[in-house]
């Protein structure tokens, strides 16, 4: 397979779609800071610097693609590109754009959901971005879609065709701006992620059978666990024991 499938790659390529994703960063200024989780071949990277003079701090995983990228676009006063693991490598930023791997959308949320930040512009998955944005009761709300919509208010854009791309995904995907909620801690966001998860395995039966499985001493109505709302299902998910 591939190297760059296996790494999850997907390189944007399409103007219109970089031209949707940097203009929520239109207002950032020049003593803020823009973070790129991805810089890849520096398609985006090249975009944002274009249109801002705020300081623009890019890391990539890939060490040679890195490398590649910096000797091309290296050069910029206001550019910080750093290849590694941005999760550990980035402390604080004001903006932040990228469009991840597929398989990092539950981490990026949960590592974003303990960050102090004004917006996040992304391009995740369309059926991700679908359960994101997914009210109660219905099929494809769950425990991500609570803790998101706890943690974020959320605006999901356009669909991006797989043509968007290079090479081209087998899904669609789809833009989603985010704005902090409420802040929580790494630790926080873990344990509530993880809580949600735990009361969402139980998603179609009754609350009330669940509670009893559970011994939990609390109040948990009649309904099921998918027609919870994000803070009635915290509620109910924090007061299951642990360990």
């Amino acid at each position: 397979m591939n190297r760059r499938r296996l790494l999850g790659q997907h390189f944007l390529r399409s103007e219109a779609v970089a031209r949707a994703l940097v203009w929520p960063l239109r207002d950032a200024g020049p003593h803020e800071i823009v973070a790129e989780i991805g810089t890849g071949r520096g398609f985006l990277t090249r975009r944002i610097l274009s249109g801002s003079s705020s300081l623009l701090v890019s890391v990539e995983l890939d060490e040679d693609l890195c490398r590649r990228t910096a000797d091309e676009i290296g050069g910029s006063w206001n550019l910080g590109l750093v290849c590694g693991d941005a999760y550990s490598t980035i402390r604080r930023f004001d903006y932040l754009i990228s469009s991840p791997p597929y398989y990092e959308s539950s981490n990026m949320l949960r590592w974003l959901a303990a960050k102090d930040f004004k917006l996040a512009s992304l391009i995740l998955q369309e059926e991700f971005v679908s359960k994101l944005i997914e009210e109660p009761g219905k099929r494809g709300y769950g425990a991500i879609s609570a803790f998101a919509q706890l943690a974020f208010r959320m605006s999901a854009g356009p669909v991006v065709p797989p043509g968007s791309f290079s090479p081209m995904p087998e899904v669609n995907s789809r833009t989603l701006i985010l704005r902090p909620r409420v802040a929580m801690s790494d630790r926080e966001a873990r344990w509530i992620l993880s809580q949600l998860r735990r009361l969402f395995s139980y998603r179609k039966k009754r609350l009330s059978r669940v509670c009893r499985d559970l011994g939990l001493e609390i109040g948990c109505g009649t309904g099921r666990v998918s027609e919870l709302g994000p803070r009635e299902a915290l509620g109910i998910a924090a007061a299951i024991p642990t360990g």
